[in-house]
Parts: structure tokens; C-alpha cells; sequence
């Protein structure tokens, strides 16, 4: 993906663009990454000049079949 442009960010406990440094078990460790990851992803969706509280394409509400 670097070789075409993109930007590449490293997320974990050491050598790592974001270090978190926890010291939390692998299995339970990816919750960490999820703020860091919907603050990323609000931010790029703004430098596209898209509207992240009013998504296209998204229903308000979800019908479940039971």
C-alpha cells in the first residue's frame, strides 16, 4: 500500500507508530485500538468533505427478522 501512496500508521505495544505500552493480553488488546481508530477515521472522512454524523446511504433505523 506504501508503494501506491498510502500512509501507513503501526499500532501495538512496541516499535510501533502508536505505542500503548498496556501490558494487556493479545486477546483482549484490540479494544485499545478502537478510539484510536474512530478518531482516525472521523478525521479522514472530514478531509474528504463528508458529513460523519449524517452518513449517506444509511437507514436510521434497523429491521430485524425474527
Amino acid at each position: 500500500m506504501a508503494k501506491l501512496g498510502a500512509t501507513i500508521v503501526g499500532l501495538g505495544e512496541s516499535e510501533a507508530d502508536v505505542v500503548f505500552e498496556s501490558g494487556i493480553p493479545e486477546s483482549g488488546r484490540g479494544v485499545l485500538y478502537l478510539p484510536v481508530l474512530q478518531w482516525m477515521a472521523f478525521y479522514r472522512s472530514l478531509a474528504k468533505g463528508l458529513n460523519p454524523d449524517r452518513p449517506e446511504n444509511l437507514t436510521a433505523v434497523v429491521k430485524l427478522e425474527l
